[in-house]
């Protein structure tokens, strides 16, 4: 835990409790923050910044910074170059301040190292892997042969071949100061095939020699060394180098554009190695589209630097030459001379397609289904369009007959408004003769006259009761009680009461020709009063012709079956009607 205070007093001298033995990335996460703890690692470079001295150490396990606070004239750092210290420092946190040494007195020298960066002894590569010892630092001479990520691969003069990681420096070199070992930055024109001097501490060096923070320095310029040939079963024996492998291509990905990478997949007997060409800026370049010229089956060889298998990544081989690719053989490979990966290849295909092949069968059972569902609400849509359409129709024909009906009964009333007048002027008429001459009128024509006053008042009432049975009709309570009807004494008096609403003055004859007895009429629904639809012009036909004969003349009445026809004429025009 950490104490804040802003005063301290000192109670009695005391020492340091005795420190924690730590690894350096250990003491770097901040695994034991805020512990007294003991580190030891070999000088890679040192910086001096605002009065505190930074060294960068590393061991075989990782690297760390360590920040010297209190640095004393007794300690110096002009045999830094690869010095072995022991730090007893302060683990306060995680990061490039995780360490921190209070002054010089918690430094212990335990090898010096150089004064110049590469004047450390040239190592034999070939014999250090051999034993499977390890040092501090080494300085090698080598042959660049690629350049990939952060990682620079060689081959070493002694034979073995070694990927190192470059050195960053704290910052650029400026003036010389004795607490500052700054290292000198990677040439910007290193290019495969420079013979070049580095100076860095070895990380392993099974199964490949791994340098860490390597300084760099370029000796003369050349080319690449010869490609060795290996064995495609055992490419981990040759990791790093400048190899040749033959191998049958798997699957090729051709690059997305020019200037970009192509790949080829080689099985090289059993084990994978991803070929990666670096495409030519142009299409006329010897490694231009090179996947339209190497088939699946294809027997070639490749030549490249091969890169490690690592973080469950393939070999990798980088072909750099227009010469790094060719074909050996063009046949196709055996089902039974195919590889491991080959078969794994052919499962996963299969599997990957069968995979599809289902995928599409339930897509196609979900289109059926769907088109299913889709059908019954077509077919639900079009029976709820049917009644709709049903209804529409069955209110289209109330409506029809609701308008029948409106128009009927205008009709009814205009008919009875007209019809109206024949019985009040048959009563005018009566009173009228009653009124000037019932002193001077003999009994029976006053007797009369009495009865026709009663019957136009009877057929006034008949009238009245039509249009209540049209009130019953809209009402829907209209019934139909059908009694016997005389239809030769209807038609009598018909022309009688005309004869009497006239004054004489329009005579009707009247003719039966056949027989009209077993008639029927529901006399409420005014059967037994004169109607039809050219009644609006009886006054017109009543009228009296100049020379005083009768303009009217009901000539017959005969009854075909089920119905009875009148016919009726004057001298200008006659009608036929039909009841």
């Amino acid at each position: 835990f950490f104490l804040k205070t802003t005063t301290a007093r000192i109670l009695e001298p005391g020492r340091l409790p005795e420190p924690l033995g730590t690894s350096l990335p250990t003491a770097l996460n901040g695994a034991n923050a805020g512990r007294w703890v003991e580190v030891e690692g070999v000088v890679m470079q040192a910086a001096l910044q605002n009065g505190v001295v930074t060294l960068h150490v590393t061991d075989m396990s990782g690297w760390a910074v360590v920040n010297v606070h209190d640095w004393r004239a007794g300690l110096s750092l002009r045999e830094g170059w690869g010095a072995r210290l022991r730090l007893r420092c302060a683990n306060v946190g995680r990061g490039h301040t995780a360490l921190r040494v209070s002054s010089t007195d918690q430094i212990t020298v335990v090898a010096p190292g150089t004064e110049e960066l590469f004047a450390a002894p040239l190592a034999n590569l070939a014999a250090l892997q051999a034993s499977g010892a390890t040092a501090d630092r080494l300085r090698l001479k080598a042959t660049v042969l690629a350049r990939h990520e952060e990682f620079i691969y060689l081959r070493s003069e002694q034979g073995p071949a070694l990927r190192a990681s470059v050195l960053q420096p704290f910052h650029a070199l400026g003036a010389t100061n004795p607490l500052e070992l700054i290292p000198p930055p990677v040439p910007e024109s290193l290019a495969r095939g420079d013979r070049v001097e580095l100076v860095g501490s070895p990380l392993s060096v099974a199964p490949f020699v791994q340098m860490n923070f390597a300084a760099f320095r370029t000796l003369s310029s050349g080319k690449l060394p010869t490609a060795i040939s290996a064995d495609g079963r055992n490419p981990a024996a040759v990791a790093c180098d400048h190899v040749r492998l033959k191998g049958r291509v798997l699957w090729h990905e051709p690059a997305a554009a020019l200037g970009s990478i192509e790949k080829l997949a080689l099985d090289c007997g059993g084990t994978t190695v991803q070929a990666e060409v670096l495409s030519a800026a142009t299409g006329s370049g010897p490694l231009a589209r090179i996947a339209s010229r190497y088939q699946e089956g294809d027997m070639i060889e490749a030549t490249g630097v091969l890169f490690p298998a690592e973080h469950g990544r393939p070999f990798k081989l980088q072909v750099a030459e227009s010469a790094g690719l060719r074909r050996l053989a063009s046949v196709a490979p055996s089902w039974r001379g195919l590889s491991p990966i080959a078969w794994r290849w052919i499962i996963g295909l299969t599997a990957g397609l069968a995979t599809a092949l289902a995928g599409a069968w339930w897509f196609q059972l979900q289109v059926r289904h769907r088109t299913a569902d889709l059908a019954v609400s077509n077919a639900m849509l079009r029976n709820e369009v049917a009644v709709r359409e049903k209804a529409e129709a069955e209110l289209a024909r109330a409506l029809a007959q609701e308008q029948d009906l409106s128009q009927l009964k205008n009709r009814f009333v205009s008919m009875v408004s007209h019809e109206f007048r024949t019985p009040l002027g048959i009563t005018m008429s009566a009173v009228e003769l009653l009124r000037h001459y019932e002193d001077r009128l003999p009994q029976e024509e006053k007797t009369q006259l009495f009865d026709d006053i009663h019957t136009a008042t009877k057929n006034m009432a008949d009238l009245m009761e039509q249009v209540l049975v049209l009130g019953r009709v809209d009402a829907g309570k209209l019934g139909y009680k059908p009694v016997p009807l005389e239809i030769d004494a209807l038609a009598r008096k018909l022309c009688d009461e005309s004869h009497s609403a006239t004054n004489g003055k329009c005579p009707i004859k009247w003719c039966a020709e056949n027989d009209l007895s077993g008639a029927q009429a529901d006399e409420a629904l005014g059967i037994n009063k004169p109607k039809g639809e050219n009644e609006e012009t009886s006054d017109r036909k009543r009228l009296p012709r100049p020379d005083g004969t009768d303009p009217a003349d009901m000539t017959r009445m005969d009854r075909p079956p089920e119905r009875a026809l009148v016919g009726v004429k004057d001298g200008a025009f006659s009608v036929g009607s039909e009841s």
